[in-house]
Parts: C-alpha cells; structure tokens; sequence
C-alpha cells in the first residue's frame, strides 16, 4: 500500500495514523492509549475509534477489566505497512521480486530458520500493466518442520541468536512471535518497497493474486 506524503486520514496526518496502527502491531489498546499517543481530546479519540471502526482497520478485543479494547483487523495491518516512500519503477520492482525469491529457496538451504517458505504469491500494484508501481506486495506461506519440544529448543535458539546480534524484546510477546518475523525480515532484505503479508490477509482480502515460488516439501 502507498500514501501520499503529507497526505491526511481522518483529519490527521495520514503518517500519524499509519504510525499509531504500526505502534499496536499484534497488541491491543484501549481509547486513553490512542488518545495519549495522538495527543487527541477525549471527543476527538472517540471520533477516530468510531471512523476505524466503521472502516473495518480495527475490531473490539477482549475488554481487560471492564476496558473496552481493540486491535488491528487486515485491513489495519496493511495501512499500518503502507509507505510514503516514492513510487519505484516496474524495472525495479521486477529486481526486488527476483531478490525475495532467491531468498525464499534460500532459506530451505540455509536450514537455520524455524520456518520454512512453501508458497509466495505476488499481488498489488505488480500485477497491474504499468511503468510505475506503489510496492511489491507478497502473500508468504509459512510452515515449520518442528514440533512439540523440538519446536521449543529451536525457538530459543532463534530468540538467543537475535539476543546476542544486538535484538532487544520490549514484550514477551514480540520474542514469541520473533522466529517467524525472523523469516519475514529476511525476505524483505531490508528494502521498504517489498511489503510481506500472511496468505491468510490474502484470504480475507479476496483480491487477484499470482503464484510466483512454491516448494510444498519441508
């Protein structure tokens, strides 16, 4: 997804809103969090909750002690991904395409990581004839090969290897979740024009699709 710098969502900076849903991630808030974090008046956050709301970018969450709480949809989770970076040329996107699958079949080679790619499926922007395009949008199928307590070590020893690398988890959540970001980090190859999505989002999102690697053995 791509947005226009200085560009506004709901009467705000359209960065704001876009850093605020990238903030939450796969956590959950409740209305005083979004209030603090926007510097919004209490109207005004209640205003932007009903907007996401009603725009499907997020959904209730089990309320903690009475709270009401929220979390990021599909949908949320795309804008929160979405760059105002230029838009790139199709030559380019092609390039960065090529990058992320030669990192896919890599990742089965290098045999370090919990997970493993069986399916990469291009959409978007690429799948439209034209010289320019926003991003390259990725759906990943992800499976790990391990189970049970073979799961277990080969968690910690990918949570340790980020550790010593520098890594810090601020939430024992972002560390449980870490093997597969991991994967993800990896195929990005650090380039803010490749956008990687679940092939579950891709699901949801109902939208054309192309597969472009698969590899059903683990």
């Amino acid at each position: 997804m791509h947005l226009v710098p200085r560009s506004k969502l709901y009467g705000l900076p359209a960065r704001s809103v876009r850093d605020f849903l990238r903030h939450i991630g796969l956590a959950t808030f409740d209305e005083p969090h979004l209030r603090s974090r926007l510097k919004l008046t209490v109207a005004n956050s209640r205003n932007l909750l009903a907007s996401m709301l009603e725009d499907d970018l997020i959904d209730r969450a089990l309320p903690i002690g009475g709270t009401p709480m929220y979390g990021l949809t599909v949908k949320g989770g795309q804008l929160a991904s979405a760059s105002f970076a230029p838009q790139i040329s199709r030559a380019v996107g092609e390039r960065l395409l090529a990058g992320v699958i030669a990192r896919a079949a890599d990742t089965k080679a290098q045999g370090s990581f919990a997970f493993r790619v069986v399916k990469v499926a291009l959409f978007g922007s690429m799948l439209v004839d034209a010289p320019l395009v926003s991003d390259v949008d990725l759906a990943v199928d992800l499976k790990s090969p391990y189970e049970g307590k073979h799961w277990d070590e080969i968690h910690r020893q990918r949570v340790e290897v980020a550790e010593q690398d520098g890594k810090v988890f601020r939430t024992q959540l972002r560390s449980i979740v870490w093997p597969r970001m991991e994967i993800v980090e990896y195929l990005r190859g650090g380039h803010g024009a490749v956008s990687i999505h679940s092939f579950n989002e891709l699901m949801l999102l109902g939208c054309p699709y192309q597969v472009v690697l698969q590899s059903p053995e683990l």
